[in-house]
């Protein structure tokens, strides 16, 4: 996250952060650590144990211009006690303060000396032994990685993004698509379990996944990961005792039309009235100002018939909403809906030959800001803050911040509202 304090230099161009973007999008898991918290680890075989019991295979150190000597000093015993440090690129080549600067400088030397790298093999990767450990160094850090036996997640080349912890059960990975392409296919995990459970946090359904055991022993996991949705995979050796079902298309999408009703349910400045009409769209243009001034909750209200055919769930997607919906549909409610799609998984079981949807959406407080400024009334009231304008068109003669000028934001449903049949995969 960047801070605009200003107390320390940005990253960019510098090899630390060329290795946490590399990291992060290749799929490897890391944590930052300090000087301070390097003194607390120990070795055992090869891997690096945190005081709080958090293992790792390897130490990254980004090239650097200014190194404490003491935290050099504790790099070399961590090798020498059998760990394997990666000096990504070179390593640092002076200490960092000015006390006794010349000892320290002579000493830093003298460490250094201690790692006699030899040459760089076809990958780019020289080794130096001291001890029980290795230091390895050279541009490719990824190469690096590879010889220090560190495995990724390959599932980022799919373009899903991933968190994961351990417990004494197996692994957990929180698994997100924020893409706005469809996965559909089969994902493998970086784990040697033989079993996953899926759970999917939007609907609370959970079930076995389908799984094959690769060839170097992790595992391939049949997921499907609509746009911008996510699921969590747990590696067990359990089983939650049935299948995760995944719904797909089966049919064509049929529109759900008006008329439709529309009633401001809570907000301000004021309540508009009650509105009715067949094509949805902003609510800021259904005439009048006080529309357009609006921030706050209104409900959308029409009936529709089941379409036909036999089917096992339907797909009820709202199009455009501008900016939460919270679903109902025929007096049970579906879930609240944050986007940035719209949809929610109805059971067959629960459309009637006629059905009443109803739904409350919320806009953003843009508009209602813009009408307090043009209004004139006072209500940036932050302690220690004189709120000024980081945008020139925001910025009033005296600095500050004023929406005066803003023109209204879409609000409300924008539609289209359809709802189309889904079936199990098999």
């Amino acid at each position: 996250l960047r801070h605009f304090g200003g107390a320390n230099p940005a990253p960019e161009g510098t090899a630390f952060e060329f290795a946490a973007d590399l990291l992060e999008r290749r799929g490897f898991t890391y944590d930052y650590i300090s000087d301070r918290q390097l003194e607390g680890l120990r070795v055992e075989g090869s891997r690096l144990i945190t005081s709080g019991g958090g293992s790792y295979k390897t130490l990254i150190v980004p090239a650097g211009h200014f190194i404490s000597l003491e935290t050099f000093e504790r790099l070399l015993a961590l090798v020498k006690e059998g760990a394997v440090v990666i000096a990504f690129k070179s390593l640092p080549g002076d200490v960092s303060g000015l006390a006794d600067l010349n000892a320290r400088r002579a000493r830093l030397q003298q460490l250094r000396a201690e790692f006699a790298f030899g040459s760089f093999d076809a990958s780019g990767v020289a080794e130096a032994r001291s001890g029980r450990g290795t230091m390895l160094r050279g541009d490719n850090l990824e190469a690096l990685l590879t010889r220090a036996g560190v495995t990724r997640e390959s599932l980022v080349d799919r373009g899903l993004s991933f968190s994961r912890r351990r417990s004494d059960n197996g692994r957990t990975y929180f698994l997100a698509n924020t893409s706005d392409r469809d996965i559909d296919g089969w994902i493998r995990l970086d784990d040697r379990a033989t079993k996953v459970v899926l759970f999917d946090p939007m609907t609370g359904q959970r079930g076995d996944a389908r799984t094959v055991t690769a060839g170097s022993g992790t595992l391939d996991v049949q997921l499907m990961l609509p746009a911008h949705s996510s699921l969590v995979a747990v590696t067990t050796e359990s089983s939650a005792g049935h299948t995760f079902d995944f719904l797909v298309s089966s049919g064509s999408r049929t529109p759900v039309g008006g008329p439709w009703t529309l009633r401001f349910v809570s907000g301000g400045p004021t309540l508009p009235s009650e509105r009715r009409f067949d094509r949805l769209g902003s609510w800021t243009e259904t005439g009048g100002d006080d529309v357009k001034a609006f921030s706050g909750t209104a409900s959308y209200s029409t009936q529709f018939a089941r379409p036909p055919g036999p089917t096992t769930a339907w797909l009820l997607d709202l199009g455009g909403v501008k900016e939460s919906a919270r679903v109902r549909l025929n007096g049970h409610d579906l879930g609240t809906l944050i986007g940035p799609t719209f949809r929610v998984t109805v059971d067959a079981t629960q459309l009637s030959d006629t059905n009443k949807i109803e739904i409350d959406v919320t806009n953003l407080m843009a508009n209602r800001m813009a009408a307090l400024d043009r209004s004139g009334v006072s209500w940036k009231k932050f302690y220690n803050v004189n709120f000024p304008a980081r945008l020139p068109q925001n910025r009033r003669p005296d600095g500050l911040f004023s929406a005066a000028d803003w023109p209204p934001l879409e609000s409300g449903l924008l539609g289209p509202v359809t709802i189309a049949p889904l079936d199990t995969r098999r």
